[in-house]
């Protein structure tokens, strides 16, 4: 699945980290820039550097300018840019806009050579974005993006980040992936050409992995780039998004043991047989609980909720009692139907034919209906998960427990707006002469959180509502119990560390930038710490915990106010 940003964390003296970019500009650091203007190959970075073009067909880029980006055909087509390292070491940040259709295996950007055990790559694998590369330690290293297909014939950006040992790949100005490896000082540098569209030379099956497709704006630099300054180094996939929970909130149900909205609008709901229960923390009345026979929360239509063919999102905690029913709806916005003409969008496990599922669906009455969805559904385990489902500018989303599960390209632009009512945990009835002219579909579980949003949610929003309520999930026995407290936080954090018995550990906290902020090492069985926050700035972080051999035992992420 995509992941959107893992942060990782440690704690044991507070000192800043910074990285060599800290206060300086990408160009500060540009060592390649090709942006193919009128069918040129010149490096407009300080290099100046003239590449080299075997059978290249010019195409149109993605700023929708003819003669702006290159068509590389499959077999033999690619630019050769000279062996000069370009004063890369330890650190790099590459760039690129790929389309194609092709699901081979093929190289966007390469200066890699297996003999060496050196190097890096950006990729297209059967269609899913991927970074490679060696960095000395005899292991070949990979990042993919799971279930999130760019070979649909249109443009996509991808970035390749490697910072010492941590490697992290974008897609769309999305964190999809990342690794830590064991090489702290990892070799980068080979004696090979740089090269675009293929392998800088044949790997050991004597396949160059030439791509098949366009290829666009292509920039190299000699550090790890921010995250805030990735959207300096590309206008058209970087939107200008900070969390902010509260921006384009239209309804707020906390389902604290009524369907009153807490965002203001008043946009009520009448309870309609559902019960207070226990939420996610065990605490009581603080969720709502639906028999799967005829519970149900409504609320009357209004404009607020018609959202026409704009950006929505909705944000909601589930637990299902029996997972594999169906179907069983978590949210409906309008009425289902097939004589009258009924816009509506919806949440819902499992199909009439297909249990275990998790689906989202937009449609403006007129099938067939655009939908996305998830087999093998989380909630087979009874637990609660976090789901959110959003239509963005041009894509269909589905987030589940933080990660990007399912996305699909819609650029239909339905019109959901209509006068059907908001719906929880159960379906509008049909309309006339539908098949069920009554509430039905209704949901055995409970129900918490829902957020309604009249705008698409970035990947730090939904991290950060996917821990408004903290979760822990239990350390292996012989290790213990970690809990922190209050999340969110605004000023101190509560670190209690209960382990079954002594156990040298460490902690880490970094920051959205990946800067490691601090971290502590200890030996003990009982601990608890307090950190004042109140200096750092709002947002997401994450605190993980290690034994001293590197094992990773579990990661605890926060929103600091």
């Amino acid at each position: 699945m995509l992941k959107p940003l893992r942060f990782l964390l440690l704690l044991t003296f507070w000192y800043a980290f910074l990285p060599g970019s800290q206060g300086q500009s990408p160009g500060d650091f540009l060592q390649l820039d090709l942006n193919f203007t009128n069918g040129s190959l010149l490096d407009a970075s300080p290099n100046m550097t003239v590449g080299t073009g075997v059978n290249l067909s010019s195409a149109i880029g993605v700023e929708g300018e003819a003669n702006s980006a290159f068509q590389f055909n499959g077999t033999t087509s690619f630019i050769d840019l000279g062996t000069d390292n370009r004063g890369i070491t330890n650190q790099l940040t590459m760039s690129a806009w790929v389309k194609t259709t092709s699901l081979k295996r093929q190289v966007v950007l390469a200066k890699y050579d297996v003999n060496d055990d050196a190097g890096y790559s950006l990729s297209v694998q059967e269609g899913l974005a991927s970074m490679e590369g060696r960095d000395g330690s005899g292991f070949f290293h990979q990042i993919l993006l799971d279930n999130y297909l760019i070979n649909d014939d249109r443009w996509h950006h991808i970035i390749g980040i490697i910072d010492q040992n941590h490697w992290r790949l974008y897609v769309d100005c999305q964190l999809v992936n990342e690794l830590i490896t064991t090489t702290e000082a990892p070799l980068l540098t080979t004696t090979d050409s740089l090269t675009i569209g293929k392998l800088s030379v044949p790997n050991n099956d004597n396949d160059s992995r030439f791509f098949d497709g366009q290829i666009d704006n292509v920039k190299l630099y000699n550090t790890a780039l921010r995250v805030e300054q990735l959207p300096l180094i590309s206008d058209y996939s970087c939107a200008d998004c900070e969390m902010d929970l509260n921006a384009g909130l239209i309804a707020y149900y906390p389902l604290d043991g009524d369907g009153l909205d807490q965002s203001g609008n008043e946009l009520h709901g009448t309870v309609g047989g559902a019960l207070p229960t226990q939420n996610q923390l065990g605490e009581e009345e603080r969720a709502m609980r639906f028999d799967g026979v005829d519970d149900y929360i409504l609320v009357a239509n209004n404009d607020l909720l018609n959202f026409g063919t704009g950006e929505f999102a909705v944000s909601l905690w589930a637990q299902s009692d029996n997972p594999s029913n169906g179907p069983q709806m978590l949210i409906q916005k309008g009425v289902s139907g097939n004589i009258e003409v009924n816009p509506h969008f919806f949440i819902r496990l499992n199909d009439f034919l297909t249990p275990l599922q998790v689906m989202g669906t937009v449609t403006d009455g007129y099938p067939p209906a655009s939908s996305i969805g998830i087999q093998n559904s989380p909630f087979a385990d009874r637990n609660w998960h976090h789901i959110v489902f959003q239509r963005t500018a041009t894509y269909l989303e589905l987030w589940v427990d933080g990660e990007l599960a399912a996305s699909e390209a819609d650029t239909q632009f339905r019109n959901v707006s209509g006068s059907g009512n908001l719906i929880i945990g159960a379906q509008n009835p049909w309309d006339f002469g539908g098949n069920y002219p009554y509430i039905h579909s209704h949901l055995n579980g409970r129900l918490d959180e829902i957020r309604i949003y009249n705008r698409a949610l970035c990947g730090d929003d939904i991290l950060a509502l996917g821990d408004m309520v903290s979760r822990t999930e239990p350390l292996p026995l012989e290790v213990g119990e970690v809990k922190l407290y209050p999340n969110p936080v605004s000023d101190w954090l509560t670190i209690q560390l209960d382990f079954k018995q002594r156990q040298r550990t460490r902690l880490r906290l970094i920051d959205l930038n990946g800067r490691i902020l601090w971290q502590e090492q200890w030996q003990g069985s009982r601990e608890q710490l307090r950190k004042n926050l109140a200096d750092l700035p709002a947002g997401m972080y994450t605190l993980q915990l290690y034994l001293t051999d590197h094992q990773l035992l579990r990661g605890y992420r926060f929103v600091k106010l």
